[in-house]
């Protein structure tokens, strides 16, 4: 459950005061039993030997010396050559030294190293005996929750726990459990089952449901009598033992001894005393918060009158900033009053100086437009001028066309005709040169060749004339 501390403000001074952690606790006491000098002189201790021990650490084992007479246990660190000649559950005597071995929850653990063995009586616990203490081992090992800071952590939250009470089914209503449980119902959420407690089997199924139901605490509530016996079933150990939800036991009357009580987190005398206790709870818890808040109330005055000191403080500070910033403000607005003045005469002015600029650039439009208007003009007489001459000219050119294609008619039948006469023409030029060459041959003279090479080339000049 968190302290008063652990609400108050960081700004609230702490007594001067040098706090240990937990470590430095342990070592503290530990370096005390070292003064005594216990490690140093063998002793000799019986009890029964366990073999708890499921390996060795470099051939040495790690197992518990219960004590004959009651639920006390000794860890004892043993050879192996000397635990093979002890029997599991036999009553021994070992000697050896004492060692020391601080742990992680604030405790010191107190062991033997053995060195001597001698065997008193074989046998002396049952297997059943070894398995309720090898069940024991393993909730040590698994850790007792501490019932007591998880209730009052859940409350002081502002939240409701929920708790389950296993009633046995023929368990008669009990007129001081249900006094503390009804005190308790304004700030706890409690859930009531029934269950055969006779039948091993129905209440490990029972535990089993509880477990997985999301409660914070399970309670186990039944009075003294016979049949209590049947609670200490090894299912039922090892059920409990199993249990992640931390396990109340109100069993039976405080001078009956279960085994049942040594692996519960937390054991109540009686049923009534369970529920005197939830009561005791619910009661201490509201008064912490109770008081909790009437300290932060105060603190929270304190904060608030302070900060109201500093608020006054800075608001008279703020009052004569604004009061200088209200006397810039004015200057400024006086300036920017002038600005705005000057600002406006000259705008005024380009005003003023563009629609002198714009008239003057719409008088030069308008003459501009009248200019193009009469370019316009010229150039659409001159257009339908071009167009006129245009048509013109394609009439004469197709009267040409229709000449020039009449007189190239003509002109190839002139030149057939004058390829029909230079085919005669040649064929007599052929002809004639044949008549050369064969008149040549009759002659023999250079003059007959002459005349027919002079006839020839005549011939050649008037075909050429005529073409």
């Amino acid at each position: 459950m968190p302290d008063n501390n652990s609400i108050i403000p960081n700004n609230t001074a702490l007594p001067a005061v040098t706090p240990y952690c937990p470590s430095e606790i342990v070592e503290i006491f530990n370096d005390f039993l070292a003064q005594t000098k216990m490690g140093t002189k063998v002793v000799y201790v019986s009890g029964i030997f366990l073999k708890t021990g499921k390996q060795s650490y470099y051939g040495v084992y790690y197992d518990t010396l219960k004590d004959q007479n009651s639920d006390q246990e000794l860890s004892v660190s043993i050879p192996q050559n000397l635990r093979d000649e002890l029997d599991n559950g036999s009553l021994v005597t070992l000697g050896g030294t004492i060692f020391r071995r601080p742990g992680n929850r604030g405790n010191i653990q107190l062991g033997l190293k053995v060195t001597r063995v001698e065997t008193l009586q074989q046998q002396a616990v049952s297997e059943e005996d070894m398995k309720r203490a090898e069940l024991r081992a393993a909730k040590t090992q698994k850790g007792f929750k501490n019932v007591d800071s998880v209730l009052e952590n859940i409350l002081m939250r502002g939240e409701r726990p929920k708790v389950a009470l296993i009633f046995a089914e023929s368990s008669i209503t009990m007129a001081d459990f249900d006094a503390g449980k009804h005190a308790a119902e304004a700030s706890m959420d409690f859930t009531e089952y029934r269950v055969n407690f006779a039948s091993s089997s129905a209440l490990c199924d029972c535990l089993d449901e509880v477990d997985g139901s999301g409660y914070d605490l399970v309670a186990l509530v039944r009075g003294g009598g016979s049949g209590i016996e049947h609670l200490d079933d090894l299912d039922v150990i090892e059920k409990v033992v199993s249990l992640n939800t931390p396990l109340i036991c109100a069993v039976g009357h405080v001078e009956e001894k279960l085994f049942l009580k040594l692996v519960s987190d937390k054991v109540a005398p009686t049923p009534n005393g369970l529920g005197q206790w939830f009561s005791d709870i619910a009661e201490k818890v509201t008064k912490t918060r109770q008081d909790s808040i009437a300290v932060i109330t105060k603190q929270v005055e304190a904060q608030f009158k302070e900060r109201l000191e500093v608020q006054a403080k800075q608001n008279k500070e703020l009052q004569e900033k604004l009061s200088a910033l209200t006397k810039q403000a004015e200057a400024s607005q006086k300036q920017s009053a002038e600005a705005s003045k000057k600002l406006t005469e000259q705008h005024a002015a380009d005003n003023k100086k563009l629609q002198e600029q714009l008239s003057e650039a719409n008088n030069k439009n308008g003459e501009l437009n009248k200019t193009l208007q009469e370019q316009n003009k010229v150039h659409t007489e001159q257009m339908t001028a071009l167009n006129k001459t245009l048509e013109e000219f394609k009439k004469s050119s197709s009267e040409q066309a229709k000449e020039q294609n009449k007189s190239l008619q003509e002109l190839q039948k002139s030149n057939g005709d004058l390829m029909r006469k230079n085919s005669e023409l040649s064929a007599s030029l052929s002809k004639a040169t044949a008549e050369a060459a064969e008149l040549r041959s009759k002659s023999g003279g250079p003059w007959a060749l002459t005349i027919v090479l002079g006839v020839a080339v005549a011939i050649l000049l008037i075909l050429l004339m005529v073409k």
